[in-house]
């Protein structure tokens, strides 16, 4: 199964990776109107999870199920993309990666609950990166540093602000983190309803997550500090609104206007054979 896909826009090129423990970058020729497969010396071995380009196109990183990023780069003198790995305190699956806008740093979450900055600078292929909040100097493998989860949930997205300066993450925990390095604290606000899988930053006051919600939610910093916006809220109930819809046989349903209302308030009592299990918001029926 291919697990992940990253367009590099500027050099069109496709780089994949897939639970065989494998990557490939994908190269389009012109002259057979084809994309052609190089190999990626990935050296992981567990699944490829997930795989990002660097914003200057010259490096990707691969999250995988060995524990570890694989930081992958053109090796000149064997002509195929070789990687250098990233291990320090990761102690389960990265699920999620996404790179600074300097193309050196690196965010990361996980399976461990902890979302971890590091730099990915290799001589030679990187111009060396000014100082920024996140350090100084930054050899290959500095952790910047390491974030847990409010209350212990797997990181799903990890994301930079867009100046850099910030990062926030959403976690099974159904919060969503926002991390400010320079005042050193951590904002956590847990979501009503079920989590988070994806995070987009708008703007450095302003970010978009998604999940097993309905519909994406805006969430805001305010003068009170950052709060989930309902802006984006769903409308409607979702019920027939014309009359043929009112009069099918489906809406005459009893099962079915009961099966209805139970959607509608993500609360639910199944009854059978005695037995009685109750759903609400989400949480797992037992």
């Amino acid at each position: 199964m291919v697990t992940s896909l990253d367009w590099a826009p500027n050099t069109n090129r496709i780089v994949s990776c897939s639970q065989d423990k494998n990557a490939y970058v994908w190269t389009f020729d012109s002259s057979t109107n084809k994309w052609g497969p190089t190999l990626v010396h990935l050296r992981v071995d567990r699944a490829a999870i997930q795989v990002r380009w660097s914003p200057n196109e010259q490096k990707f990183a691969v999250a995988s199920g060995s524990s570890s990023v694989a930081i992958c780069y053109f090796g000149e003198d064997n002509n195929w993309w070789v990687s250098k790995h990233l291990k320090k305190s990761i102690a389960s699956s990265v699920l999620s990666i996404s790179w600074h806008p300097n193309s050196v740093l690196i965010v990361c979450g996980g399976a461990d609950m902890v979302t971890r900055v590091f730099s990915t600078f290799i001589k030679g292929i990187d111009e060396r990166p000014a100082p920024s909040v996140w350090g100084e100097r930054l050899p290959f493998g500095t952790l910047c540093g390491e974030y847990e989860s409010e209350y212990n949930g797997w990181i799903h997205s990890a994301s930079f602000s867009p100046d850099g300066n910030q990062i926030a993450f959403v976690a099974h925990d159904s919060t969503l983190s926002i991390v400010d390095p320079v005042n050193n604290s951590i904002y956590s606000i847990q979501s009503p309803t079920v989590p988070h899988y994806q995070l987009s930053w708008v703007s450095p006051d302003k970010i978009i997550v998604s999940g097993q919600q309905p519909c994406p939610t805006a969430c805001k910093l305010t003068s009170s500090g950052w709060e989930f916006s309902k802006e984006t809220a769903k409308k409607g109930t979702g019920r027939p609104t014309t009359p043929r819809d009112r009069d099918s046989p489906l809406s005459r349903s009893s099962a079915f206007n009961i099966f209805r209302q139970m959607d509608s308030r993500a609360s639910a009592v199944f009854s059978g054979d005695g037995a009685e299990e109750e759903h609400e918001n989400g949480s797992a029926i037992s």
